[in-house]
């Protein structure tokens, strides 16, 4: 009790330094969780598998009416301080004015082209909209610098030679940078890079998680629709996790519009923008049925899946129909680590996946693990066995680098696959069956799912490519249930998630969500 009381005080504390309020978790449903045995399971010094050890676990989730204390909402950044970027030096080599050679006291020495500054001018874009006034081809492959002069206020006038004819022209032949300017013209790569913030195979913070080690986050309908720091925090576990829960969602048939919408945009696809998920006669879909409906990930047979759906729930009256969630990516890393054979089953062997009915027709191959990276021996050696605090952190920094950048898995969609005539052909049938017994099972253990019977209200929100989400059978005859659901593309989602890391301290966020895992885990 002591432990348990301690454990809690230092949530509350972390809550206390990084949140405006308290998070609202729900509770796991006490049941009997099978422990994970040693065969897939991570050694307890790795901070993949966070608090979560093998052996004995509670038959009841005797703590489940405590729920840790994990920040509410996302503070915003704070306005920059106006301290300039240290300074840069700039000159041109004697020999070669096609080249710039910008140093500083923390820069070594670094030439970049003439071209190449000349495409990063800040005074060759707009200022309201950010976008190019010229296309890179405009420049001429023989520009050049003719001067460079650093002016009263320390920023750095460079004029060119063999400019750009139209901006001659108009008389216009510099441009300007300043220090910071030019820092971080050097270490930019896309605008990707950023992203890197919250997507969880770049990300060693990043939980996979079982039902012993995961409180959904639940966010009410009005904190979502204020879009501030409840919604960026929301958005980060989305990132993290892969799996929200908005409650008190008005029973209106274009809420669960109003909720995706505040990605930006929805992903329209032949079922329309929004769509209702109920039990008919002659269903086109399993999902419009009553029957068991397994785990998997919606629309695999599209060019570009739906990173988000939505499930708002308008009624819920009958016998079963509870809903589950499965981390496929918790999934694919153990496989990884402990079955590396099977796991490259998966990431190697394209699988089609189509939709055929009404008089549409879709049809896409991607494997199981898209993406997937390769461990070394010794990374291997490291994750499944003891080793030191920092040997294990490394580790698992590489195996999230080398985590699939998305899984697939739906079954119901899965074409039949090609008959496997010759020895060769059946020995990769063998691995690749072995190898998705294996996945579909682990999936499927009662202690990797979490199952919610949703009530009138609830909204659930997930990652598809990645949180396989299913249903029990229901009985239609003893009451209805009826969702009504809607997707968010690839793009709004990273459009929001860059939105999210500009504006909101996410990395002290992070570290708060990190701290009350670990002391949740001390009290199971």
């Amino acid at each position: 009790m002591y432990a348990r009381s301690r454990a809690l005080r230092a949530v509350q504390g972390a809550a206390a330094r990084h949140a405006d309020g308290l998070i609202t978790r729900t509770p796991p449903t006490p049941r009997c969780v099978k422990c994970l045995a040693p065969a897939t399971s991570f050694h307890t010094s790795s901070r993949f598998w966070q608090g979560e050890a093998t052996g004995s676990v509670p038959t009841t989730a005797t703590s489940a009416s405590s729920p840790p204390l994990v920040p509410a909402s996302l503070k915003r950044r704070r306005a920059a301080t106006g301290q300039p970027a240290a300074a840069v030096v700039c000159r041109v080599p004697a020999a070669d004015p096609t080249l710039l050679t910008i140093e500083g006291p923390d820069l070594p020495p670094t030439e970049v082209p003439a071209g190449w500054l000349r495409d990063r001018c800040p005074q060759s874009t707009s200022p309201s909209s950010g976008n190019k006034n010229f296309a890179t081809g405009d420049i001429p492959v023989d520009i050049a610098i003719e001067s460079v002069r650093q002016d009263s206020e320390g920023n750095w006038e460079i004029t060119w030679r063999n400019n750009i004819p139209r901006f001659v022209a108009d008389g216009i032949n510099t441009s300007v940078f300043t220090s910071g300017q030019l820092r971080r013209a050097l270490h930019t790569e896309f605008a990707s890079r950023d992203l890197a913030v919250l997507q969880h195979h770049t990300v060693p913070t990043a939980s996979k998680w079982s039902r012993r080690t995961l409180y959904p986050r639940e966010v009410s309908y009005a904190d979502w629709m204020a879009g501030e720091g409840h919604f960026a925090a929301a958005v980060t576990e989305l990132a993290e996790s892969g799996l929200v829960f908005i409650t008190g969602v008005p029973k209106d048939h274009e809420s669960v519009k109003t909720i995706a919408l505040q990605f930006g945009g929805l992903k329209e696809t032949f079922y329309g923008n929004t769509w209702d998920v109920v039990s008919k006669p002659r269903a086109e879909n399993v999902a419009y049925t009553s029957e068991y409906l397994g785990l998997h990930s919606d629309m695999l047979y599209l060019h570009s899946p739906p990173k988000l759906q939505f499930l708002h729930c308008l009624e819920n009256n009958a016998v079963g129909g509870e809903s589950l969630f499965s981390d496929a990516m918790r999934t694919a890393a153990e496989m990884m680590v402990h079955t590396p054979d099977l796991a490259a089953a998966l990431a190697e062997t394209n699988l089609g996946w189509h939709y055929d009915n009404g008089g549409f027709f879709y049809e896409q191959a991607r494997p199981v693990f898209q993406g997937m990276g390769q461990l070394d021996a010794g990374t291997l050696e490291v994750l499944a066995g003891a080793a030191s605090e920092q040997d294990t952190a490394e580790a698992v920094a590489r195996l999230y680098r080398a985590l699939p950048t998305d899984v697939w898995w739906s079954p119901p969609f899965q074409t039949p696959l090609r008959a496997p005539t010759t020895p060769e052909a059946r020995k990769r049938f063998a691995a690749w069956h072995a190898a998705a017994s294996t996945f579909q099972h682990m999936l499927e253990e009662d202690g990797n799912m979490i199952r919610r019977r949703l009530r009138e209200g609830d909204c659930v929100v997930f990652d598809n490519r990645r949180v396989l989400h299913g249903r029990t059978a229901f009985d239609p005859s003893s009451g209805g249930r009826h969702l009504r659901g809607a997707y968010v593309g690839i793009d709004e989602w990273r459009s929001t998630i860059k939105r999210v890391e500009r504006n909101y301290a996410v990395p002290e966020f992070l570290e708060a969500r990190k701290q009350a895992l670990r002391a949740w885990s001390e009290i199971q």
